[in-house]
């Protein structure tokens, strides 16, 4: 959800993504509207399977990708490195990571606990979890990209629950790039199979273990639920495919197929979101096996889909990150200003949602080119 510009080492766009990205954020927004209404305690269709599962399997999504893009930019730097006898960088990875992700993390989080709590628009004593925290141990945990373990400890707070898959993505960066830093080219398609089945094997017995309901395991199962390395693994696997077979010349005579295939995994991906399809344990593998397999048809076949490369589509998936980590902040200002309770009527809750998806694009637009780009600059010195 966070790497800035879906595009190759030779700067030619990878089509598509960006729009993807953005569509994922705006599954995102619409299920935290209805969790948020739920917890002020009112009307709320958190309980339509669409609203419980697309906000979750929309974060599977940008782990697929992010394992994807990150995995494909470091392994294009890798076949570079080994050529003459050197490693990949992982300081100049790390820098890149920082300069992207920790200036609107870190203001975010100061806000939300040294400037929020003093302001009386942002006291609002009916919110059922820890609505505005100065908890100083929670402070910590948070600017130390530990949220998961802040939430489960102190509560969640409501303009930080999102930060939940930030920690997932920090580990991720923090391990993957050190793996391949000492794994040669060879053997990258043995270290994304390892840690997809070492992946889904701790989740599937996590699942098992923790149904006994012992709450010494609650923070266990947290971590395991959420930490799903089979997904960036999997967008790993698919950035490696692609690698691999984009001038073979099988794959070059059959294109149109595979742009068919991308078409038609689009299709489902949609229909089961939209539908609240399910797997019970295995619903975020099945997820995450799709979306790796949509992003590679797509890729290698060079589809490019009208609407999800509209420039104005591509612009707000390049600002993802700030509508992200913006959008509950949005909709609680909606609410206070905008929200009528009228129920669940279809015509007033799709006024609701547009008009927060509108505010949080505002906002992260002025994050974009007043704190994030300035940032950005930084990367390319």
């Amino acid at each position: 959800m966070n790497i800035d510009k879906t595009i190759s080492s030779d700067h030619k766009w990878f089509y598509n993504l960006d729009g993807l990205r953005f569509l994922a954020a705006v599954l995102v927004i619409l299920g935290h509207i209805e969790i948020i209404k739920r917890d002020f305690n009112l009307p709320s269709l958190y309980h339509y399977n669409f609203f419980t599962n697309a906000g979750p399997l929309a974060v599977t999504f940008f782990f697929v990708l992010s394992g994807f893009l990150i995995s494909y930019l470091l392994m294009q730097e890798q076949q570079k490195k080994e050529l003459v006898n050197k490693r990949i960088d992982l300081l100049g990875f790390y820098r890149k990571r920082i300069l992207r992700i920790w200036p609107l993390y870190y203001v975010l989080v100061l806000l939300t606990f040294l400037v929020f709590p003093h302001i009386i628009f942002f006291q609002y004593p009916g919110y059922q979890n820890n609505f505005l925290s100065t908890n100083s141990d929670a402070l910590l945990l948070y600017l130390t990209f530990c949220p998961n373990l802040s939430g489960y400890l102190y509560g969640v707070v409501l303009f930080l629950g999102q930060i939940w898959s930030l920690g997932v993505e920090e580990f991720f960066y923090l391990f993957f790039p050190i793996g391949l830093h000492f794994v040669s080219t060879k053997n990258n398609l043995r270290y994304f199979l390892v840690l997809i089945i070492a992946s889904i094997t701790l989740t599937a017995v996590s699942k098992f273990w923790c149904s006994a309901g012992d709450p010494n395991l609650s923070l266990g199962c947290i971590y395991i639920s959420r930490y799903r390395i089979y997904a960036f693994a999997l967008g790993a696997l698919a950035a490696y495919s692609y690698i691999k077979m984009q001038n073979n010349s099988l794959i070059l005579k059959n294109k149109k197929v595979l742009a068919s295939t991308g078409y038609v995994l689009l299709l489902l991906s949609a229909v089961m979101l939209i539908g609240g399809v399910t797997f019970s344990s295995l619903t975020h593998p099945v997820y995450a096996f799709i979306f790796a397999f949509l992003i590679f048809s797509i890729t290698i076949s060079n589809t490019k889909i009208a609407f999800l490369n509209n420039r104005v589509i591509v612009y707000f998936g390049k600002i993802s990150y700030g509508i992200y980590m913006l959008h509950p902040l949005a909709i609680f200002i909606c609410m206070r200003l905008f929200y009528f309770d009228t129920g669940n009527n279809f015509l007033d809750v799709v006024i609701f949602d547009a008009m927060s998806i509108v505010i949080v694009i505002f906002f992260a637009i002025i994050s974009y080119t007043f704190l994030e780009k300035p940032f950005l600059r930084m990367r390319k010195r």
